[in-house]
């Protein structure tokens, strides 16, 4: 019996029926093995752009700076959802396929792991930036048990929970009733998942809609390039999410007065405080009823907040596959930075925080912070942080590696995945 299976290295697992199983790289150059090289690009290019959206939201935070990134505030984090529940397919597609179900299964859960620790160690310092990391594993853990389902459940349970998860999160936090907004709480192991799932600023009932529609593309992807229609499913994925980028839209336009009305009787907060707080967001559902469902303001898990990030990052990932399908492989020399970076989105994402972590302590030690140097808020850092992920993705091309961080996640999700070839495996 050979089994194959993403990770690392080749190697050789005993398995427990004393048959040889191998297990076979998972690199950041393989999509599929179908001779389709644009695929990965495409994903690599998406997360790309997903990671500079938001280094571009950290470092563009204050006023006047803050004006330039409203357009795009919200879709950057939902993008990344998204391609890391196309990744997590694409990462376990050889265990599927050999039906190692658990092995694939336990591979997911090994990466969710490792990726939520991370985000727990960036965010025990002092800094002014939301990390994402730990919501994004643990929705990568929750999502485990859906690597089986086929892509239309996928996108089925996503829409229930998409229309459901809103209200169950208002809920939570109506009974927790809460003073602050998006924290993520170390007080105590109910504490920490309490805030995980619900009232932290990427709560789990929110991005395990983005993570399990990513499956559903990954999974949509790799059979319509198998079927050689490649090209039609990517069209029809962008027509798809223009439309639902723009019923969201047009529909959190007309209830715009209905939904501030709603939020100034119920919070009485002056209505200009309630314009500020839907156009830039803070970290949290607001309203109920029919609020949570036709406001679009980014970062509320509302019905109207999913759907219109969502389908703009449907769009992007979707123009990207039609757009690199003709690329040369190698790829062109000014792309490879590029497309390296994007495939090493932890080792640029911690680089990144740790940066910003820095130049907080050091602001806030020695400068005023309400007159912000340019090297903490402002065009010129963002510039200096882009040059610098460029600088590590030029690194990593050149010397043909992946980033230190996804090689000891891919270890971990390695050994992790041969615990489940070795208790899925016929037993004599």
């Amino acid at each position: 019996m050979e089994v194959r299976g993403p990770s690392e290295h080749h190697g050789a697992i005993e398995a427990a029926d004393g048959a040889s199983v191998s297990v076979e790289p998972a690199t950041a150059t393989a999509f599929i093995g179908l001779n389709s090289p644009a695929r990965i690009v495409a994903v690599d290019l998406a997360r790309f752009l997903a990671i500079v959206g938001m280094i571009a939201t950290h470092l563009l935070f204050l006023p006047p700076m803050n004006g330039l990134v409203e357009p795009i505030y919200g879709f950057p984090s939902t993008l990344f959802a998204l391609i890391g529940g196309v990744s997590a397919v694409l990462s376990t597609r050889r265990f599927a396929t050999d039906g190692q179900h658990l092995a694939a299964a336990l591979s997911l859960v090994g990466r969710g792991v490792i990726v939520a620790l991370i985000g727990v160690v960036l965010s025990l310092p002092p800094g002014l930036v939301v990390v994402v990391l730990v919501y994004f594993g643990v929705a990568l853990i929750c999502a485990s048990p859906f690597l089986r389902v086929p892509a239309r459940a996928l996108i089925i349970v996503a829409g229930a929970l998409a229309l459901t998860g809103p209200f169950l999160n208002l809920a939570v936090r109506a009974a927790a009733d809460l003073d602050t907004i998006g924290e993520l709480s170390l007080a105590g192991p109910f504490e920490f998942l309490y805030s995980v799932f619900f009232t932290g600023t990427y709560p789990v009932v929110t991005w395990l809609v983005y993570v399990l529609v990513g499956m559903a593309v990954g999974k949509l992807v790799l059979a319509a390039t198998a079927e050689g229609r490649a090209s039609r499913f990517a069209i029809r994925m962008t027509i798809a999410g223009a439309v639902m980028a723009a019923i969201a839209t047009l529909i959190d336009a007309l209830s715009r007065g209905f939904v501030i009305g709603q939020l100034v009787d119920a919070s009485a907060l002056s209505p200009d405080l309630v314009r500020t707080l839907l156009v830039e967001g803070f970290g949290g559902p607001v309203g109920s009823g029919w609020v949570a469902v036709v406001n679009a303001t980014p970062h509320t898990g509302s019905v109207g907040d999913i759907v219109r990030t969502l389908g703009v990052s449907l769009v992007i990932l979707g123009v990207l596959l039609l757009t690199t399908q003709r690329l040369s492989h190698p790829l062109p020399l000014m792309l490879r930075p590029i497309a390296t970076a994007g495939a090493a989105p932890l080792t640029i994402y911690s680089v990144h925080v740790l940066a910003t972590i820095m130049t907080t302590i050091v602001s806030m030690t020695f400068f005023d912070l309400s007159e912000p140097e340019w090297w903490f808020n402002g065009l010129g850092i963002l510039g200096i942080h882009i040059a610098g992920v460029l600088a590590i993705g030029a690194i990593l091309a050149a010397i043909r590696r992946r980033g230190p961080l996804e090689t000891f996640t891919t270890w971990v999700a390695r050994h992790c995945a041969r615990l489940g070839v070795r208790w899925g495996s016929p037993r004599r």
